[in-house]
């Protein structure tokens, strides 16, 4: 999703406008990851913080069956 793509890319700007529109935080990629999932595995901590401010599912378990707290 776009939204996946932001975290992925780092964009601040474009998930904070994302999230405004009302994309879903927790929107899964075939690999059932969030976009929590990436932005952990960024290690980009205000993108982290924004999506858990936004209700993002900090136990949501990807295929492989992490959680994004395991990818962090």
């Amino acid at each position: 999703t776009p939204l996946h793509s932001a975290c992925s890319g780092g964009d601040i700007n474009i998930i904070e406008l994302l999230l405004e529109k009302g994309v879903d935080v927790n929107a899964l990629t075939r690999d059932s990851a969030t976009p929590l999932h990436l932005a952990c595995s960024g290690g980009d901590i205000n993108i982290v913080k924004l999506l858990l401010h936004k209700g993002a599912d900090v136990n949501a378990s990807a295929k492989d069956s992490f959680t994004p707290l395991c990818v962090a």
